[in-house]
């Protein structure tokens, strides 16, 4: 079985990475949940009155998250990716 990292990039100003999931499966599975959290997962945006949203493939593995509202569009970039190595950096 193969370990997997989810993340997502919040592009509302500049980029910044978050490791938002773990699991340990297939493929298929890795990118079941990171739908889910693609479409379930709410933080406070930059955009007023945030009313449609698109989810879009992102190449074979992620999404892409886009929010339209009032005040112009927002999104996040949703990825899996397999876990080769995890701990304490060497010293």
């Amino acid at each position: 079985m193969v370990r997997w990292a989810m993340t997502v990039i919040e592009t509302s100003r500049g980029e910044h990475i978050k490791v938002i999931d773990e699991i340990t499966g297939t493929r298929e599975q890795a990118l079941a949940r990171l739908w889910h959290h693609a479409v379930h997962l709410h933080s406070p945006d930059p955009v007023a009155g945030s009313n449609e949203q698109w989810v879009l493939r992102d190449g074979d593995d992620g999404f892409i998250v886009i929010r339209k509202g009032l005040t112009g569009q927002y999104s996040r970039r949703f990825r899996i990716h397999e876990i080769v190595w995890h701990g304490m950096p060497p010293r």
